[in-house]
């Protein structure tokens, strides 16, 4: 069997479908003399692309066939750019990829997921083991930033299962596919947030404070850092579907007094922009929603 995942979204679980045999044996085939038409190296996003994922499901075809067990195609980083986006809709077509807000019940090997907490307080989760951060205030507020430290993300074996929303909360999940992607609101009702209003009321429900004039001031430290983040929502990549996505302010490191925002776009390797709204609205999330402080929260996925 083969998973198709069509790479729409950076922070919701992407759609995806599932061809069985024996067409999946055949498609198989012909992708493995042809294959100029994959990618088997994650790569940055690039405009006017959109990936799709394939993972095959057993190791007994991958070998069989000579393929790796996951690969992309239609993102713009094959060999051969027109083949590998007649592929991806060929893949498509098979797999009737559909959406849905509920999380994944069973993983790749049909075993059933359950959920799983993750604390931001827990240091070996962070990209960054520093014990002295970057501060600065806002709002009244004591924030933390910091070093920019896309490797920890784009280790292959967590590239994929981490999105915006645990880069936002500097917090890497165990997994390695978007079935353990934790989202707002998780914790409590095991749903992926469908619009901005479900995704602000997971935000609330999450304990993550935005920032804003008159508020309670957050007190970051060395030993609790407070996150800033941002928040944009919208619908990406001309798609009909709603998504949200998330960005971090990240200290350049080097003794220098440079910052940035960086980002997670889904399953794609982190990234950093100078101007986190100019890049979502860019994205197609022209919903700007706010700033927000992450400290001590406890976000959900599945595993």
């Amino acid at each position: 069997m083969l998973k198709i995942t069509k790479n729409i979204f950076f922070g919701r679980n992407n759609p995806f479908g599932i061809i069985h045999e024996p067409q999946a044996s055949n498609i198989l085939k012909y992708i493995s003399g042809n294959q100029d038409a994959i990618n088997i190296s994650p790569n940055i996003l690039l405009p006017g692309f959109v990936g799709i994922t394939v993972e095959i499901l057993d190791h007994t075809s991958a070998l069989k066939f000579g393929l790796p067990m996951v690969f992309d195609v239609s993102d713009g980083h094959a060999k051969d750019i027109s083949a590998s986006r007649k592929l991806g809709q060929l893949l498509l077509n098979e797999a009737e990829v559909t959406l849905s807000n509920e999380s994944e019940t069973f993983n790749s090997c049909g075993q059933m997921l359950r959920n799983v907490s993750y604390d931001s307080s827990e240091k070996a989760r962070r990209d960054s083991q520093e014990t002295h951060f970057k501060s600065d205030m806002t709002h009244g507020s004591t924030v933390q930033y910091a070093t920019y430290n896309s490797a920890w993300w784009n280790d292959p074996a967590h590239l994929r299962g981490n999105n915006c929303y645990a880069y936002a909360c500097n917090v890497r999940t165990d997994g390695n596919t978007q079935s353990s992607w934790p989202h707002p609101g998780f914790c409590q009702k095991s749903k992926i947030p469908g619009s901005n209003e479900e995704l602000l009321e997971g935000v609330r429900n999450d304990r993550i404070i935005r920032l804003k004039e008159g508020m309670s001031p957050v007190n970051g430290s060395n030993e609790n850092p407070a996150w800033i983040v941002g928040l944009a929502a919208g619908f990406p990549n001309d798609a009909e579907a709603w998504d949200y996505h998330w960005y971090r302010k990240v200290w350049h490191g080097n003794n220098s007094d440079s910052y940035y925002w960086g980002h997670k776009p889904g399953a794609s390797l982190v990234a950093n922009t100078n101007d986190a709204e100019k890049d979502a609205k860019k994205r197609g999330y022209d919903s700007w929603l706010g700033y927000f402080a992450i400290q001590n929260v406890k976000i959900c996925a599945s595993l």
